[in-house]
């Protein structure tokens, strides 16, 4: 027990992690105070984000209708969940509305089982900068189809 509470003084880096841990949980405690939720994580990395946050929701069987213009770490999330995913041409609308009607003809041609339907996208592009229009993707009546949830990265 000795060795352990003296090892930050001989290893810095264990009370700075210490220190951080400690920082991220108020910072999580807070970001949930002001939206209004139980509560909220607060990831360091992109990677670590896309890696656990898309194939804990999304699973095989699932659909993802996916921009084309993803980073590749988003994509490699999406290749982690093992769900299908069908691209979209990127950031253009128009395409996710034709590819979400392609899917829920697919699925009643075959008529198979409702799955869950997920859209992935990035708020700002990290390849190009460019910006989805949020607003209009929320608003639009393709995204009424029954199922179907958004990531938003």
């Amino acid at each position: 027990m000795e060795r352990l509470v003296g090892a930050p003084l001989r290893y810095n880096f264990i009370l700075l992690i210490v220190w951080f841990l400690d920082v991220h949980v108020e910072l999580e405690q807070d970001l949930a105070s002001f939206l209004g939720t139980e509560s909220a994580i607060i990831y360091s990395q992109g990677f670590s984000t896309a890696s656990s946050v898309i194939p804990a929701f999304c699973k095989r069987g699932d659909i993802i209708v996916a921009d084309r213009g993803v980073n590749f770490i988003i994509q490699k999330g999406l290749q982690i969940s093992r769900s299908t995913v069908r691209w979209y041409d990127h950031n253009d609308l128009n395409s996710l509305e034709s590819v979400l009607q392609a899917v829920d003809n697919e699925t009643k041609k075959k008529r198979a089982p409702l799955t869950r339907r997920f859209i992935v996208t990035e708020g700002i592009f990290e390849n190009d900068g460019a910006m989805i229009d949020l607003p209009k993707l929320v608003s639009s009546s393709y995204t009424s189809l029954p199922s179907l949830s958004y990531a938003v990265f």
